[in-house]
């Protein structure tokens, strides 16, 4: 076929037809060598915001007689007739408006790529593969692929929103029915809503990943449901924890998490999450968690009568769930049922008028408020929360078993029944203080003298730590393959002892800066020290005790022996207790003797008769140390 003449600009394109693709002469154009400065260039620029390039097919007419398609003005708008994306099932044709060329959609009609930016621009933050469509009555509509966004997570970066495609997911585009939804711009600019369910979900994924707490609370409403999922809905929705996400602690997360739990309470499905375990991290870090995200105390009410409040429920898992959670969430639930029912007494009308009691309501309006879901069901788009009737109870005035009884008078403030939650078993070594480095030298050396035969650590000597060292060193022992294989024995005790001695300054700045001069090896070692093993079944070792005591005490390191290495070869960094052909020098072991020498000596007190002249020379050199710490720092 002959080659189709150039048009003019201002000319316009008929629409297109399949018989007008077969009867035309195009030519696929190379979007991914296309010269900086040329159409080409743009039109992929554009494209790769919602597909990939090797799967983008521009379609131009080409005439031969034009010159050679390398030169930058080979292609012009008016020579693009079609932009087809098959793995989206789009297809965008060129047509000529005024002066210019848009590209409208052939699978939605009057919505043409628009590139004016307004205010609906800012409601694409997040939303990194959007593109903005417009019809001629300046109608916005952003269409999203529905590709699966992953969070990495970024060691360096531990708050990171930045979000990567992964195109080649195969489960999620086989239970994709969708591969791209549009989002209508409300008129006031000001927000996005959604037609089905899918579409509210993915949105919700995208504000979720982006840390746009705030706003995942706002949609919380479009994805109200109480019928089963179908698996693109299911797939979206556990997405959200699934391993290839970063794990999200934050608190505002937590309540989000709640909160869809709460809209989906009467769906027939399993939250991806536990509700209970989620509940109580919610609880735990009730005070960090923004305004706009806290749960009202109906929600609360509502979610708590689902979660594992006892230690006796079936469902409690010892893997999964703590005691202290649980716990933690039986006190909530008490005092949220103690509130509600002071504030029903507060309002409660004249005896003999008719008070319905608890035994008179149901279950749900019993625990104090409930919610149920009003609306369309399916889609949850005019979903509306309402608030059932709270218990009718008076206030109680004590802690009896079950709630309290009721008080004759309800000026008095609420009170309930709680029970004392059990200390974390992560937190509890560094917390509970053990004196093994404290007790008699003579049961303390002869355990000491036997571990210096099984000791051999790897420490390198540092002067100081700046911010990115410290960074490193957070990361190595947060890492759980790397902390499984760091313990004191290893090579953590001389780091750790080194900086709270002073002998190691940890300075988080520029030593120009004001600041960062200031050092603070002491807060740092203690967390450093949080971060370590430890079985709660195995006994306390003279290592964990002399470095917990020096955390305790923070004045205790300055006064304690520098580490000095007086090896006459140094050519390792391998330290052991016990001295060997090749090194008969044991700077470790000298420094373990002096050092619980020396905090044996402090924790006996005064001076006394029987402790003698070696005693005495023991306090006389810890306070020439301090001496010369305090003349450094001046």
């Amino acid at each position: 076929a002959a080659a189709a003449p150039r048009r003019a600009p201002g000319a316009a394109i008929s629409a297109i037809s399949a018989g007008d693709l077969e009867e035309e002469e195009l030519v696929l154009l190379d979007l991914l060598h296309a010269p900086e400065d040329s159409y080409l260039h743009s039109l992929a620029t554009v494209m790769t915001r919602v597909e990939s390039l090797s799967h983008v097919l521009a379609w131009a007419r080409y005439d031969d007689r034009a010159g050679s398609l390398v030169a930058p003005d080979a292609v012009r708008q008016e020579d693009l007739r079609v932009v087809m994306l098959p793995r989206l099932k789009l297809t965008f044709q060129a047509l000529m408006v005024g002066d210019t060329v848009r590209l409208f959609s052939i699978d939605h009609a009057d919505l043409f790529i628009t590139n004016e930016r307004n205010e609906a621009a800012s409601l694409l933050d997040g939303i990194p593969h959007s593109l903005l469509l417009s019809n001629s009555n300046g109608e916005v509509s952003v269409l999203v692929p529905a590709w699966p966004p992953v969070r990495p997570q970024v060691d360096a970066v531990p708050f990171s929103s930045e979000l990567v495609l992964d195109r080649s997911d195969d489960f999620w585009l086989s239970v994709l029915e969708h591969p791209y939804y549009i989002y209508p711009v409300h008129v006031s600019l000001s927000f996005l809503y959604s037609t089905t369910l899918a579409s509210a979900l993915y949105l919700v994924l995208l504000r979720y990943l982006n840390r746009q707490y705030s706003a995942v609370v706002q949609l919380i409403d479009t994805v109200a449901t109480d019928a089963p999922l179908t698996p693109e809905e299911a797939n979206i929705l556990a997405f959200a924890t699934c391993a290839k996400n970063a794990p999200d602690g934050h608190p505002d997360a937590t309540a989000c998490r709640l909160k869809i739990s709460l809209v989906m309470l009467y769906a027939p499905l399993t939250m991806p999450w536990d509700v209970s375990v989620e509940m109580g991290a919610y609880l735990y870090r009730l005070e960090h968690v923004s305004a706009d995200c806290r749960l009202t105390d109906q929600e609360e009410l509502v979610l708590l009568r689902t979660c594992i409040c006892d230690a006796a429920d079936r469902r409690f898992d010892p893997k999964k769930h703590s005691r202290y959670d649980v716990t933690v969430c039986k006190n909530r639930r008490e005092a949220l049922r103690a509130r509600a029912a002071h504030a029903r007494a507060l309002e409660a009308p004249a005896p003999g008028s008719g008070v319905v009691e608890d035994s008179e309501i149901g279950p749900e309006k019993a625990e104090g408020g409930g919610v149920g879901l009003v609306g369309n069901g399916r889609h949850g788009g005019d979903a509306v929360v309402a608030e059932s009737d709270g218990p009718t109870a008076t206030a109680p005035s004590g802690p009896p078993h079950g709630g309290g009884t009721r008080s004759p008078c309800p000026e008095e403030p609420p009170r309930c029944g709680v029970e004392l939650p059990p200390r974390r078993p992560d937190a509890l070594w560094i917390h509970s203080f053990h004196p093994a480095a404290m007790e008699d030298l003579d049961v303390t050396m002869p355990k000491l003298e036997a571990l210096l035969e099984q000791l051999q650590m790897r420490f390198k000597m540092e002067r100081a730590h700046y911010l990115e060292t410290m960074l490193g060193m957070l990361n190595e022992f947060n890492d759980i393959e790397l902390s499984s294989r760091l313990n004191l024995e290893s090579g953590a005790f001389l780091s750790l002892y080194c900086i709270f001695q002073g002998a190691t300054r940890c300075r988080p700045g520029l030593i120009s800066s004001a600041w960062g001069g200031a050092s603070c090896s002491q807060s740092f070692g203690t967390l450093l020290l949080s971060f370590l093993p430890h079985q709660p079944d195995a006994p306390p070792s003279l290592l964990s005790s002399l470095l917990l005591a020096m955390a305790r005490v923070p004045e205790l390191g300055p006064l304690l022996p520098e580490f000095i290495d007086d090896r006459v070869t140094r050519r390792r960094d391998l330290f052991t207790g016990v001295p060997t052909p090749e090194e008969p020098q044991t700077p470790l072991a000298t420094l373990l003797r002096s050092a619980l020498a020396e905090v044996h000596a402090a924790a006996a007190g005064p001076s006394t008769h029987q402790a003698g002249r070696a005693r005495a020379e023991l306090l006389r050199g810890m306070h020439r140390r301090r001496v010369d710490a305090l003349t450094k720092e001046r």
